[in-house]
């Protein structure tokens, strides 16, 4: 944890019964925050898979540079069925900076 990271995208396998505009969140070194300071939305949407698993590679708007990163998964109340398998996190360790 005292390592900082930069985060380039994050990749998730699903199956989706309908279609969902940008649903994935995050927020940065436990600020809990994830629509300001600290948060944003991943670039990405669920497309209708027929309840068939499908490969989503979210991106933010610019590299995430954290200590640790959260990651919510928001359906704004609607009800569909979605499936989540798996989710991989592709990023880098900056080894030079460490956080005191």
């Amino acid at each position: 944890p005292e390592l900082i990271k930069k985060v380039y995208k994050v990749i998730v396998t699903y199956k989706s019964s309908e279609a969902v505009t940008t649903p994935f969140d995050y927020a940065i070194d436990g600020k809990q925050n994830f629509s300001g300071d600290g948060g944003g939305t991943f670039t990405g949407n669920l497309a209708n898979t027929s309840n068939k698993w499908d490969v989503l590679t979210l991106t933010p708007s610019s590299v995430i540079s954290c200590q640790s990163i959260q990651i919510q998964f928001d359906l704004n109340g609607d009800d569909t069925k979605i499936e989540i398998n798996d989710m991989s996190i592709q990023y880098r360790i900056l080894r030079n900076k460490v956080v005191s």
